[in-house]
């Protein structure tokens, strides 16, 4: 399209009221390049996509375009191998969960929207790489702890060497020897490395490395020696967590540039959806509505309003191309003339750019391949060109292009210069545009080329009205009549002597008569014919709304329907697939009950076959001890019934005890209540009351027990000795965490094993860390019946105070 065309029209402001429709630069940076088409194929495609936007958003669907950003650049960089930051890591965060967000939407808009749902196929988002960032960078721009095992280590290992050295500084700066001369109690932080402020005169008394001092010279900032080390430790830990964000950045951003291909797909496709409802937003603001297309020259405007003008709008209906080729436009100043012209260019072209325009419904606009306008006074001084030589230079122009498929638009033809050639000249320059095809607006004040226009075949004439009793412009316009100077009507009505208006006429002469009096016949005319055109449009108009109403009552019925059937679908589909997991779940619980009792079967059966060994093994050697040790069996048996007699009140820990119910041996391990023993058997430890025990030896005989030699014994005696020695405490400052567990786990066991009833695991306060670890494993413990914090007395919350299982 001709550019000063496009400028002199405006079309430039209309894009800029598109730009603000868009939610993103990509929708933006495609606003900005619109341009007109001229291809009527891609045209209708575009005004396509222009409607469904718009029928769209008046159905209340809000698509969601917030959250994409512009990040063509980074994932250019990232696939080169370059590093991207925190930042434009989630800027790519936050465009992937918006594209994953839209296509959904999109996805779910159904087939009376097939544009914008099929656009969807074009948005894939890699989901693992948004789940990467998402679990790696923070909101606020951090690489978060959890990036990596190592990157917590480092910062954890940071975070406690800043603890430590500010405890040592905070005695440093409460000593008796710092406090005297330091100017301030406080910490500080100079070149990364934690400083006191001393006075400057007491520097020597100070043993540490200045690192800075204050603007007046009365303050140094001294790392005292007793921190340099530590202060080593956090700058060699700092470098490594630098290093190590690094690597995570580097990794995270090698995974965006791998997937930059399907970027490149989203970005773009993310682009076309917020320009398509750029479009459906603009013609939602201005009213608009889609027109019709053609390629035969013809544009028939019902209602069209200029999209820049404000307030209350007169609509205009100009039609051009039919039955005529040229019209011709007269009419006083500030009638609206030139607006005519402006409006029927600028909706021209912002049809042929894919945009609804503001006019009603069933306008129609041909498609041009360039359109041409010369409006306004563009005279130059730089290059001595006057009003008159800089429209006719630009005509030139025009003249030389313009062929069939243009459309020519001429403000004030053959103004500026002596009205007579002026008025030649315009004749023959329509009378050429004529003869080549082109279709022209021209305005003009020349009486010549009313006359030419309305004795022309394939030229009218049109006119803006004029109210001559308000003396006002009605900026209607009326196509087939010429307009009237009005010059005498308004001389009179504003006062003027008749004698001076009779003389008017007179000189006028009997030409110009005839010309005002035929124009006012034309008028009275075109009135009657407006009047007969208004009924048929009023006609029209209402058999547009009944078939628009039936279509629209078909189409909600059609839609209706088609949801009933989709809903019954899924449900259907719902309860079948709620029938199906019910039957696999009660197949699968009969499956395991089988499974189950099966295992108890065998258990059982496994069970009783150890029970017949171990009789069997026990007779034998019963029968074995009888043949080979006669005498010690008796003296064993004298032991057995002389302990008989004994009081079981007696019975203390370390006695030998049989539990008569089982008939097992076993020994006391302790004494839980009135006549209440913990008996060991084994490993297992029992309960059992006075009643239920015969005593076999006391806890005095050793010599008996190690001639006995029983393995239930040796194993009793073992939870004896650990008894004994196990202390009932456990400290584990200063252990990482898995050291830690792992020392508890161990503790756990021989606590158990060794019977007592409680521990204390002392693991500090510190963070917090190791003694959330602890007591979450300790939750997780079946041998541990409960635990608490520590009383006062006992280390208050650095202490956990552990009761066992009995």
């Amino acid at each position: 399209m001709d550019e000063r065309s496009l400028r002199v029209l405006e079309y430039n402001k209309v894009r800029d009221m598109l730009e603000n429709c868009v939610c993103c630069q990509l929708g933006r940076e495609r606003a900005k390049a619109l341009l007109p088409r001229t291809e009527l194929a891609a045209i209708r495609e575009m005004q396509n996509e222009t409607s469904e936007a718009r029928a769209a958003l008046d159905a209340g669907k809000q698509i969601p375009l917030g959250g994409i950003r512009d990040i063509r650049s980074p994932v250019h960089r990232a696939s080169m191998g370059a590093m991207l930051t925190c930042d434009e890591l989630l800027d790519v965060l936050s465009t992937l969960s918006a594209s994953r967000r839209l296509k959904k939407h999109l996805a779910g808009l159904g087939e009376n929207y097939p544009i914008l749902s099929d656009l969807a196929g074009g948005i894939d988002v890699p989901e693992t790489l948004e789940r990467a960032i998402e679990g790696t960078i923070s909101d606020s721009g951090e690489v978060l702890d959890s990036a990596s095992p190592a990157l917590r280590s480092i910062r954890s290992r940071i975070r406690s060497l800043n603890n430590r050295v500010r405890d040592t500084l905070d005695s440093i700066i409460r000593s008796s020897q710092w406090g005297k001369i330091l100017q301030d109690q406080v910490v500080s932080i100079r070149n990364g490395r934690f400083v006191v402020p001393v006075r400057a005169e007491m520097r020597s008394q100070a043993s540490g490395i200045v690192h800075d001092q204050s603007g007046s010279g009365a303050t140094l900032f001294i790392e005292p020696m007793a921190v340099v080390e530590l202060n080593n430790e956090i700058r060699t830990a700092v470098a490594q967590e630098e290093a190590e964000v690094e690597r995570i950045l580097l990794e995270l951003s090698g995974r965006v540039g791998a997937a930059g291909d399907r970027l490149d797909i989203t970005l773009a496709s993310l682009g076309r959806v917020d320009f398509i409802m750029a479009r459906g937003k603009l013609s939602q603001q201005m009213d608009a509505s889609r027109p019709q297309l053609n390629a035969q020259g013809y544009t028939s405007l019902i209602g069209a309003r200029h999209p820049l003008l404000r307030g209350n709008v007169v609509p205009i209906d100009p039609y051009l191309g039919r039955d005529f080729t040229t019209l011709v436009i007269t009419g006083p100043n500030t009638g609206g003339k030139t607006v005519t012209l402006k409006t029927l260019g600028l909706l021209t072209l912002m049809a042929q750019a894919g945009l609804h325009i503001p006019a009603e419904p069933g306008s129609e606009v041909a498609v041009f391949d360039q359109v041409f306008a010369d409006i306004g006074d563009e005279q130059s001084i730089e290059q001595s060109l006057s009003t008159f030589s800089s429209h006719l230079t630009h005509i030139v122009e025009i003249l030389q292009q313009v062929d069939r498929g243009c459309l020519v638009l001429l403000d004030e033809l053959g103004a500026g210069t002596d009205p007579q050639e002026g008025a030649g000249l315009a004749m023959a320059i329509l009378e050429h545009l004529h003869r080549t095809g082109a279709r022209t607006a021209a305005t003009t004040h020349y009486s010549e080329l009313k006359v030419f226009a309305h004795t022309t075949a394939g030229l009218s004439n049109a006119s803006v009205e004029f109210d001559v009793q308000t003396l006002a412009p009605t900026f209607r316009l009326s196509i087939g009549v010429p307009g009237s100077s009005n010059a005498f009507a308004i001389a009179e009505r504003l006062g003027l002597d008749g004698s001076i208006l009779a003389r008017a006429r007179s000189l006028v002469g009997v030409g110009g008569q005839r010309m005002e009096a035929m124009i006012s016949n034309l008028k009275q005319e075109h009135e009657r014919a407006s009047t007969a055109r208004s009924d048929a449009e009023s006609l029209r108009a209402r058999y547009l709304s009944l078939k628009d109403k039936y279509e629209a009552q078909s189409n909600r019925l059609a839609a209706e329907r088609a949801e009933v059937l989709h809903k019954a679908r899924a449900e259907a589909e719902s309860v079948v697939a709620e029938a199906r997991r019910e039957a696999e779940a009660i197949i699968r619980r009969l499956r395991a009950a089988q499974a189950e009792q099966a295992a108890q079967m065998t258990r059982f059966t496994a069970a009783d076959e150890e029970i017949r060994l171990a009789r069997q093994d026990l007779e034998a050697v019963r029968e074995l001890t009888r043949e080979l040790m006669p005498t010690d069996d008796a003296q064993g048996t004298q032991d057995v019934r002389e302990t008989d007699g004994q009081e079981s009140a007696e019975t203390r820990p370390g006695d030998e005890v049989e539990i008569i119910a089982l008939g097992q041996r076993g020994r006391v391990l302790e004494m839980t209540g009135a006549g209440e023993f913990v008996v060991g058997i084994g490993l297992m430890r029992v309960n059992v009351n006075r009643e239920s025990l015969r005593k076999l030896r006391s806890s005095g005989g050793d010599d008996n027990r190690d001639r006995t030699g029983s393995g239930s014994s040796g194993v009793t005696h073992m939870e004896l000795e650990r008894a004994r020695t196990i202390q009932t405490e456990m400290d584990l400052r200063g252990m990482r965490v898995d050291e830690a567990l792992e020392a508890v786990d161990k503790y756990l066991d021989d606590a158990v094993l060794s019977g007592i009833p409680r521990a204390r695991i002392v693991h500090g306060k510190g963070t917090g860390a190791l003694r959330e670890a602890v007591r979450d494993q300790l939750r997780q413990d079946r041998r541990v019946a409960a635990q608490r914090s520590g009383e006062a007395g006992e280390g208050g919350d650095g202490v956990t105070v552990v009761s066992f299982q009995k």
